[in-house]
């Protein structure tokens, strides 16, 4: 038997009759039918780029968070250093989204159309650090509690890095300042009470960045954490790591993501239904209330023959 375990941490123009024309429009219309139903329909160049964004002259601290646009439910070739490396589907919502392991040195990472006429990303030109102990900042407070949120009000970030680097603190995307690293290793940072729901914190210096903060802000004046947030899904049978997830909120498709983890962001609070699915493997639906059940498990049994 499947199963889901949930944790508390959305005038018209007239035209004179032109036989060709016509004809020819129609061959277009079933073309696109065709196309359509066949899947990886590419229209215009995804575009792609890291979370906090890359920048110029500072080194990443692998994984990295890929994220960017294209169309929605198309799938790409992914190349690292001119290498397929597997591929990556855009979400329903045309957002890309997808954490990667990445060699040290320079590195390229491009997204490649599965067919003619080829399509391609902008390239990312990367410096990714070797790891090393003590260096890559840290953040390591705050730490949430069992409950999974902070209250809505002001906070401090704190962690260790190499002594004299300057950081430069993200909020997703947005840059909140910078920071600089105490002669003893440690480093601390003021945030003002943010927007209720998910924030994802990192910070980057010269020798890398940190990995992924994510907090929950409640809503002012209430307990418990808030939306908008992320809905997250994994699976933990190896051989189904490639499952997919359907979502639907009031029997309305919000579409279906497939990958080791799959995210759905900015998700308004509500009950959501949910079907994960893969071939040879058992079928499993259930359900999730945002923002209470916002980390979804799934393990899903291979069907008896």
């Amino acid at each position: 038997m499947s199963q889901a375990y949930t944790t508390d941490n959305r005038r018209g123009v007239a035209y004179p009759f032109h036989p060709v024309k016509i004809a020819g429009a129609a061959l277009l219309a079933l073309g696109a039918v065709f196309t359509g139903l066949l899947g990886n329909t590419q229209v215009g160049a995804p575009t792609i780029d890291l979370n906090p964004p890359a920048i110029t002259g500072k080194s990443q601290t692998s994984p990295v968070n890929l994220v960017g646009q294209g169309t929605p439910n198309a799938k790409y070739n992914l190349f690292v250093n001119g290498e397929n490396k597997g591929t990556v589907t855009v979400g329903n919502d045309a957002t890309i989204n997808r954490q990667l392991e990445l060699p040290s040195g320079d590195v390229k990472v491009q997204l490649k159309s599965l067919t003619a006429p080829e399509v391609e990303s902008n390239i990312l030109n990367l410096n990714v650090a070797a790891p090393s102990v003590g260096v890559t900042p840290v953040i390591l407070e705050p730490k949430l509690e069992a409950n999974g949120f902070l209250p809505n009000a002001p906070f401090t970030l704190r962690g260790t890095g190499k002594p004299g680097e300057e950081l430069e603190i993200f909020d997703g995307a947005k840059s909140l300042g910078r920071a600089k690293v105490a002669a003893d290793g440690s480093w601390s940072f003021g945030v003002d009470a943010p927007t209720p729901g998910d924030h994802d914190y990192r910070v980057v210096g010269i020798s890398g960045s940190s990995s992924l903060l994510t907090l929950n802000i409640s809503e002012k004046g209430k307990t418990g954490p808030a939306c908008p947030c992320k809905l997250r899904f994994s699976f933990t049978n190896p051989k189904t790591l490639d499952a997919k997830v359907t979502l639907l909120q009031d029997a309305k498709n919000l579409g279906n993501k497939a990958g080791t983890e799959t995210n759905w962001l900015n998700m308004p609070s509500g009950d959501y239904a949910y079907t994960v699915e893969r071939p040879g493997y058992g079928t499993f639906n259930g359900k999730a209330s945002l923002p209470k059940n916002r980390a979804i498990s799934v393990y899903l049994n291979p069907i008896k023959k």
